[in-house]
């Protein structure tokens, strides 16, 4: 290789790949001239970067950024909630924002539950949708499903038996007849997306049975 002239404003970019950034980056050790140029290109994308004109983001994307910037965890997982619930992405925004306004929150069925309902999507029409926080350490006990769940963890974790467990992010399926407990995170607790057909059967507690439109 006489001169990496050609290949110098890629490397200096990194778009620079394989062998042939391998041949480059092996060139420049002997070569004073060719690191020259290339740290010379390096300087000249840094001024250029600095003489262009800042260009405020729209309102929404500035929002998101900033949303996510400020609690990254549950905002991760907006695709997820959209999806999961047939919601647009703004309205699963504003859901997740709802998070941290004590006055949306309802006590759950047992101690250390807490429930947060709200409409999903026609699709799911005559099922219970709603967000479920748990505090650290709380167990549920043992229960089935009536009909199909379909829970999202957002953040925190919960423990099924001694080794099963699913973090944030985890999308779980318990079909009906299904029977399980679990126990939140000890730190973190839990605060995961629900959707419930029928209802579940608690051990000890009895059945709560999802509410039929018009009923």
């Amino acid at each position: 290789m006489m001169h990496a002239d050609g290949q110098l404003p890629e490397l200096a970019l990194g778009t620079l790949a394989g062998a042939e950034r391998s041949l480059v980056e092996e060139h420049l050790r002997s070569c004073a001239r060719c690191r020259a140029e290339l740290d010379a290109i390096r300087e000249a994308v840094v001024a250029i970067g600095f003489g262009l004109t800042p260009v405020a983001p729209p309102p929404p994307l500035k929002a998101r950024l900033l949303r996510a910037a400020q609690a990254p965890g549950r905002y991760a997982f907006v695709d997820l909630v959209t999806r999961v619930f047939e919601l647009t992405r703004e309205r699963a925004e504003q859901l997740l924002d709802s998070v941290v306004d004590p006055k949306a929150w309802v006590p759950g069925p047992l101690a250390g539950v807490e429930l947060l309902h709200f409409d999903a999507g026609p699709g799911l029409a005559g099922a219970d949708a709603g967000l479920v926080r748990f505090a650290p350490g709380t167990p549920f006990p043992r229960h089935t499903h009536l009909g199909r769940e379909v829970m999202i963890v957002l953040e925190g974790s919960y423990t099924e038996g001694d080794d099963i467990r699913y973090g944030a992010g985890s999308r779980v399926e318990n079909p009906a007849g299904s029977s399980h407990a679990f126990v939140c995170d000890a730190r973190e607790g839990c605060l995961a997306g629900v959707v419930l057909f029928e209802g579940i059967d608690i051990e000890g507690y009895g059945s709560i049975s999802v509410k039929k439109p018009g009923t």
